[in-house]
């Protein structure tokens, strides 16, 4: 369990990325969020939230259950 907050851009390029019961969290309305993740997204109780413009997702697999994925920038959402 963790967080790891932004108040701009968020850039996270990874194999893996383990969030079960943590928050990635971009609260700030300027940059971007950006995740390209190469392999296994798990996300499972976790919280992605993000107020950024921008959210791109890109992940060969994402585990989402019981978890949320939540943006409310006024840019568009892109998942992969």
């Amino acid at each position: 369990m963790g967080i790891i907050e932004s108040d701009s851009t968020l850039s996270v390029r990874a194999a893996s990325l383990d969030n079960r019961t943590g928050q990635l969290r971009a609260p700030g309305a300027g940059g971007k969020t950006d995740f390209q993740i190469g392999g296994l997204f798990d996300n499972r109780n976790g919280k992605l939230e993000s107020a950024n413009s921008d959210l791109t997702l890109n992940a060969a697999s994402f585990q989402n259950q019981g978890g949320s994925l939540l943006h409310v920038g006024n840019g568009t959402i892109c998942i992969s």
